[in-house]
């Protein structure tokens, strides 16, 4: 017993003693707590969380947020506000900027204050609000607390964005639009404060509007976008054109269309209303369904969730297909991307992989119909006979897109049946629909409503299946299925096949009524392709045009690959009609043996060219155009826009001995600036063959060759000894005298050379000399070389004239002198570094009429490296060499005045032509002037007289 009651007591100490420390750690603890402070809480403004977890608030007013506080010892605490007070009492994020664009400051966005003992707020300022608006930037701050001897407590963060939540679309009225006879409901919606600005009236508040939401009645919620129109003055609905429509394509309903006693809403003020569309319509025993619509913005913020009826059965939902009489593709023109009509059923339901699945607009079935005839569907429920014998409705409602949005088209209920049809129509290129079709059956749930978009495509498309008979289609669609006047549109590549599908699918077609023929896309990605080459003895041309006063346009597609063994025309013979070939391509097309007109034989009717136009051709026979009759000539119906448009190859090259045409245009067109764009085919003669070019009024002229270059140069010379005044002539290739035998050139005319031409002087003397007054020599487009050192190659006397344009000089010192008539230089480049005087002008005797000065006129982009001699005599009865700028350029020029220096001192040697935009002090920038004789140096003054320096 004692032995008991010492244990006990042992115990029992040691209890006390330990309850003893427990009890001091308490106090201790407590102590602590008493005398800190801490953060338990953070009440955020009204707000609601955006996609990214952010609280948001609006930036109407000042936002403040509350921190709840334990402060036993009622400490008063520093703010950023206080002398000294530490930094980072509240700090933002790195790169937030307060309304400045600055770093947020305390006082100006953001105030921190202590409202009562156990509270802080820390203040958004309205502007730093309207800064950060459609969350922007994170407003989210560390707060810590440090009461006023400095004492530094814990620390907390809030997250916080600014996003203004959209407002509720209010002031519902109930309208009516009409369609197809009928008046349907239209509910209108007023979002109160949806155009208000911000950020000094400059922005608009919700300008991160991104969507509307709409659901109607127990349906599921639809979604489409919606924003502002571009000058921001009311919505801009036409991505949701389908569901929406503008305030003034409504009205109000008449009085017998609402319930007795009532008055029909009165049309809301504008712009800020939102009318959507329904398909009810108006009646006043049409059912009550409701929609409810909110807004959403890009931040996932909202301004404002289906029933199931259990023991209800659902219906099958409908299957698509294409009607049987569809099948025959010949007689109906109607196909699919995966081939025939027969083929298409898991297409036309959306579910075959790798093509589109009907699930919207973009996403749309696209079904062909080369013909333009409707397309006929096939609605179909399997069910049981005896549900079907119940009473099976199916109801279907079919909408067309327009540039409004969808309208209704057609809609059908069929009552005791398990099939129904509708037609789409195919009135323009492309037309999109909407198909709805769902079953219903008292006493069953309805079936899914089946929703699909069909896209029903005119004209002929060669994106499908190799079965399909792609060119016997295009061929019964010219000649037989497109009415006259009408457009036929071409879509990818329309190859013809010795088979396809078990049937023929080749043959020449043949026009003979108007008709547009059209590629969608243009030249580089539809095409009609004969494929000679794979046809073997069943090749053939691609069109046989015969209809006299009749119109066929051919656009925007490549011809290629047609081939005629025994006949005109490899592609094309246009026999009668007039056919008009736009932004086409023709390629690889040819006949053979005699035959003519690899691309185009051009027998009669009327040949027109527009835009981009290639058929580009290796020879006669190969992809060119041939025109049959003397008075025939294409026409230019507007520029062309390729380099090398076409070979032509005439028939008669000459019309009894006179000048022949090959080409015209219409008088909006510049001819001489697209007769470049044109080769002919060279004629054949008993001495060869003769080379023709076309002219700037597009007559054929022959090109001076015979040969060698000294055989050119006598062909020259016999051409230039019959020239008549104002002719031109043709070079091409070089032609090189022999002798020192100067042309005397009694005619203006010009020289014209076409790429290549190049008079090579042979370092024999002047080439050209002008002799008679009046007479202007003009050479174009050519190269002259070789000079002979000490004679000029061109020498005009008695005031004739030449003129050099677009031509290149090499290997010359002594280029062109003209005592008394003007030389005129546009676009001439001399090359070499000789000192001697390249050009020389003036000291010729003047004849009848006084005129002053002979000018070296220059214009366009000029390289003299050589002096320019200027004679400039002391008396008034010869010429004086003057200089004239007649372009916007200070040219860069070495001036010789001889031994006249003195005689030319203080006069004027440089002017300008008034026209050019240029002063005169500009103009002589870059004149220089030799020393004279006894080594005085000289300048062109400002006014551009000579004077020394």
């Amino acid at each position: 017993m004692r032995k008991k009651l010492f244990l006990i007591t042992g115990i029992s100490f040691i209890l006390f003693a330990g309850c003893k420390q427990f009890v001091a750690d308490i106090e201790k603890d407590l102590e602590y707590w008493s005398s800190s402070a801490h953060i338990i809480d953070i009440v955020l403004p009204s707000s609601s969380n955006d996609i990214d977890g952010y609280p948001c608030v609006a930036s109407n007013d000042d936002a403040a947020i509350t921190l709840k506080l334990v402060n036993p010892q009622n400490y008063t605490f520093k703010t950023p506000a206080d002398l000294g007070a530490p930094s980072d009492i509240v700090v933002f994020e790195d790169g937030v900027q307060g309304s400045s664009g600055a770093v947020p400051v305390h006082g100006i966005d953001y105030e921190f204050k202590q409202t009562q003992t156990n509270e802080v707020r820390l203040i958004y300022k309205k502007a730093f609000l309207e800064k950060s608006e459609w969350s922007s930037q994170n407003l989210s701050a560390s707060i810590t607390l440090y009461n006023r001897e400095g004492r530094k407590f814990g620390s907390r963060s809030s997250k916080l964005r600014a996003n203004s939540i959209l407002p509720e679309p209010k002031g519902i009225a109930l309208l009516k639009y009409s369609d197809g006879g009928k008046d349907y409901y239209v509910l209108c919606f007023k979002p109160e404060g949806i155009d208000k600005k911000i950020n000094n009236n400059t922005e608009l508040l919700h300008k991160d509007l991104s969507e509307i939401y709409i659901k109607k009645g127990n349906e599921p919620t639809a979604t489409y976008p919606l924003k502002f129109n571009s000058s921001n003055t009311g919505f801009d609905i036409s991505e949701a054109s389908e569901v929406l429509i503008s305030l003034g394509k409504t009205n109000s309903l008449k009085n017998d269309q609402v319930p007795a006693g009532m008055s029909p809403d009165p049309l809301p003020a504008g712009p800020w209303v939102i009318c959507l569309k329904t398909d009810v319509e108006v009646s006043t025993n049409s059912p009550q369904t409701t929609y409810n619509v909110w807004l959403k913005d890009e931040k996932g913020l909202f301004s404002l969730p289906g029933t199931k009826t259990t023991n209800k059965f659902k219906l099958p939902d409908p299957k698509i297909s294409f009607s049987n009489d569809m099948n025959n593709v010949f007689e109906s023109g109607v196909y699919t991307p995966v081939g025939q009509p027969a083929d298409s059923t898991a297409l036309l339901n959306g579910t075959q992989d790798g093509q589109p699945d009907g699930s919207s607009a973009e996403n749309a079935i696209p079904i062909y119909t080369a013909y333009g005839n409707d397309i006929r569907l096939k609605i179909k429920v399997n069910i049981h006979d005896s549900i079907v014998a119940a009473g099976l409705e199916i109801k279907t409602y079919v909408y067309r897109k327009t540039e409004s949005g969808f309208q209704l088209f057609s809609d059908s209920t069929v009552s005791g049946g398990n099939e129904t049809f509708v037609e789409l129509s195919a009135k323009s290129e492309e037309v999109v629909y909407r198909l709805e079709s769902y079953a219903f059956l008292s006493g069953f749930d309805d079936s899914e409503s089946f929703v699909k978009y069909y896209k029903v495509i005119r004209g002929v498309n060669g994106d499908t299946a190799p079965d399909v008979p792609v060119w016997g289609i295009l061929k019964k669609a010219v000649e037989e299925k497109t009415e006259a006047g009408g457009t036929l549109i071409v879509r990818g590549e329309i190859k013809a096949t010795n088979s396809s599908g078990g049937a023929g699918n080749h043959g020449e077609i043949e026009i003979n009524k108007d008709i547009t023929i059209r590629g969608k896309t243009g030249k580089d990605v539809d095409s009609i392709n004969a494929n000679s080459s794979a046809l073997g003895s069943n090749h053939h041309r691609i069109f046989n045009i015969n209809a006299n006063g009749k119109n066929i346009r051919l656009e925007g597609l490549t011809l290629k690959n047609g081939k005629k063994s025994n006949a005109d025309g490899g592609a094309v013979l246009h026999k009668s009609g007039n056919l008009h070939i736009k932004d086409c391509k023709f390629e690889n097309n040819e006949v053979e043996g005699s035959h003519k007109g690899g691309a185009v034989y051009y027998e009669d009717g009327t040949l027109t060219l527009s835009g981009s136009v290639e058929l580009p051709s290796t020879g006669e026979g190969k992809n060119d155009i041939y025109i049959e009759k003397s008075e025939k000539f294409i026409s230019i119906a507007s520029p062309l826009t390729t380099e090398n448009v076409a070979r032509i190859t005439p028939k008669d090259y000459t019309i009894g001995g006179s000048q022949r045409k090959v080409l015209g245009s219409v008088a909006s067109v510049n001819l001489a600036s697209q007769v470049s764009k044109f080769t002919v085919s060279p004629q054949t003669t008993s001495g060869g063959s003769q080379k023709w070019i076309i002219d700037d009024r597009g007559f054929l002229q022959k090109l001076l060759t015979g040969g060698s270059s000294t055989d050119n140069w006598n062909t020259l010379v016999t051409a230039l000894n019959s020239v008549q005044n104002g002719q031109i002539l043709y070079l091409s290739g070089e032609y090189m005298p022999n002798l020192n035998n100067a042309i005397i050139m009694s005619k203006s005319c010009t020289i014209r050379g076409m790429g290549d031409a190049v008079l090579n002087v042979n370092k024999t003397g002047t080439m050209f000399r002008v002799l008679s007054s009046d007479r202007l020599v003009t050479l174009e487009n050519l190269e002259i070389k070789n000079g002979k050192d000490d004679t000029y190659v061109l020498i005009a006397d008695t005031e004739g004239s030449f003129k050099l344009k677009n031509v290149r000089v090499n290997g010359v010192k002594k280029l062109v002198s003209s005592d008394s008539g003007d030389i005129s230089l546009e676009d001439v480049t001399i090359q070499g570094d000789s000192d001697d005087p390249v050009i020389s002008l003036g000291g010729g005797a003047i004849l009848g009429l006084q005129v002053p000065a002979s000018y070296l006129n220059l214009r366009g982009a000029i390289a003299i490296p050589g002096k320019i001699k200027l004679i400039f005599p002391a008396g008034e009865d010869n010429y004086k060499g003057c200089i004239k700028v007649c372009d916007n350029k200070a040219y860069a020029l070495h001036l010789d005045f001889g031994s006249d220096y003195y005689t030319v001192e203080g006069k004027q040697v440089v002017f300008v032509d008034p026209n050019t935009g240029i002063s005169l002090a500009d103009a002589v920038a870059n004149i220089r002037v030799a020393p004279s004789q006894d080594n005085q140096a000289w300048f062109i003054s400002d006014d551009g007289h000579l004077r020394k320096r």
